[in-house]
Order: C-alpha cells, then sequence, then structure tokens
C-alpha cells in the first residue's frame, strides 16, 4: 500500500532522533572545545529511533558484557518483534537460526509477552520483570512526560536548567532497574551530555589511558574524571565517549579506526 502521510512524518521523526538532528548545536559547539574530535568528525553519536527502546537497551547494558547485551536485544526481536519483519525505522536484527529479519518490540508486545516468557526465550534474566513493567507503563502513558520531553539546549538555555534536570534524573531513577549508570545512560540519550554513566569502563579507561595507580580506588577516580571532563561542558559525555572509544579501537580493534571495523578486528569488544 502507499505510504501514508503519518507513516512519513513517524519516519522522518525516528531519523531525527536517530541522528540527534533536534541540537542545532551539534556538532559544532562540542568542536569548539574539543579540536581532535573535530578532526576525527566525531561529535554525533547514534541512538534509537524512540526512548522506549532506549531505556529497555540500556536495562540489557547493566551488568551485562557488550556481547552479552547484544544478544539479548538480538533474541528480543527475534521472538518478539513485529511478525519478525521490519515494519519501521525501529531497530533491526537478524534472527541467527533463520535469516529472519525482526523489529523491535513494542511496549505491547513486551508485555504480552510477560516477565516468564522473556527470562526463558530472551535470557534477559532478573532484568524481565523490570522489562515487562516499563512497558505498561509506556502503555498506559506514564512515560508520557518523558517521551515529548524538549531537547535540552547546549547553548545555555534549557540544558542548563539544573532543577529541571534534576528532577528528571530522580523521575528516572524512581523507575526499577535504573540506578545512577543507568538513569545518567539515559539522560545522554536525552541529550544531557552534562550528565554521563560512570563504570568500570571509567576506571579501566582512566588506568590505561591516564596511568591512574591501582591503589586508587574506583571512586576516586570517577570523581577524577568528572572533573577532568568538566573543561568540555556541557558535552563531557562526548568527550568520554570520545577517549573511551579511541580506547577500543587501540585495545581490542589492533588501532583499526572505527569507521573501518570488522568482526575479526573487534572480536574482543
Amino acid at each position: 500500500r502507499p505510504t501514508s502521510k503519518r507513516d512519513i512524518n513517524q519516519l522522518v521523526g525516528q531519523i531525527r532522533r536517530i541522528l540527534r538532528m533536534d541540537d542545532d548545536n551539534l556538532p559544532h559547539g562540542f568542536w569548539n572545545l574539543h579540536p581532535d574530535a573535530k578532526k576525527r568528525g566525531f561529535g554525533r553519536t547514534y541512538r534509537s529511533p524512540t526512548l522506549w527502546e532506549d531505556m529497555v537497551k540500556t536495562l540489557t547494558n547493566c551488568n551485562m558484557q557488550w556481547k552479552g547485551t547484544v544478544e539479548m536485544n538480538r533474541k528480543l526481536c527475534r521472538f518478539l518483534g513485529h511478525g519478525c519483519a521490519a515494519q519501521s525505522i525501529t531497530s533491526v536484527e537478524v534472527g541467527e537460526s533463520d535469516g529472519l529479519v525482526c523489529s523491535f518490540p513494542t511496549p505491547r508486545q513486551i508485555a504480552n509477552g510477560g516477565p516468564e516468557y522473556l527470562k526463558k526465550h530472551c535470557r534477559t534474566g532478573y532484568r524481565s520483570p523490570w522489562i515487562v513493567e516499563l512497558a505498561q507503563k509506556f502503555l498506559v502513558g506514564e512515560m508520557n512526560d518523558l517521551t515529548t520531553q524538549p531537547q535540552p539546549s547546549t547553548n545555555g538555555t534549557v540544558g542548563n536548567n539544573k532543577t529541571a534536570k534534576q528532577n528528571l534524573q530522580k523521575r528516572i531513577l524512581a523507575l526499577k532497574g535504573f540506578g545512577v549508570f543507568a538513569s545518567s545512560n539515559v539522560m545522554q540519550l536525552m541529550g544531557y551530555f552534562d550528565v554521563f554513566p560512570l563504570d568500570t569502563e571509567t576506571t579501566r579507561l582512566f588506568r590505561e589511558e591516564f596511568g591512574i595507580a591501582k591503589s586508587v580506588s574506583p571512586s576516586n577516580i570517577q570523581d577524577m574524571a568528572k572533573h577532568h571532563y568538566e573543561q568540555y561542558a556541557p558535552y563531557q559525555f562526548l568527550a568520554y565517549w570520545f577517549d573511551l572509544w579511541r580506547n577500543y579501537e587501540r585495545r581490542k580493534c589492533d588501532g583499526v579506526m572505527s569507521t573501518r571495523w570488522s568482526v575479526q578486528d573487534c572480536a574482543g569488544l
């Protein structure tokens, strides 16, 4: 059937979200503070087409290596995605067994599946009831205030409204499964680059790239990271991700730039 105007508008909106096109200051505002990132052309990180998908992927990223995160999301798509056929611009995964292309499941598909189904087929473990509860909140409209949240400006207006930002993070922290790391990750995915997730990767990065001794505690290293990246405000997360990404290239991918990565180069990621 012909593509309707509504479908076209939805697709355009999702593409704009993926590419973070609602922030007019990206990437040039960040580049003004970070010449190395400008030389590399680094500054506009991808995200999912919907906040719902970003939040589910954040839950599957907690306490899990990247390979496990990818596998959980692959199974969510394979077992719950709409008809195992991509019907929109939502993220696409390929089922290993039969080559079917599956869309990322909607909140209703997750809610209909239930936590036990997710545990058995998608291997989401203890996260399963949290994912289902999140889906139910999206279905009844409890998350509308987050999905309609305006893109925080990095030009000194909305992005610097400390009270609004703190209230938003409290709102996310109140959701089951969303601790400090997860809520901070959702915040950066919503455009708050001055709130960034610090975890064991931060500790490893600073020890490998900045020469921090093993005797320094992870909490002290996180304090160092916050202080170090203040120079890039309000783009602290982008500067942190730039350093982390270069570290991945050197450490896991034999120095190959990510634009030329292959499965063989980066099997350790």
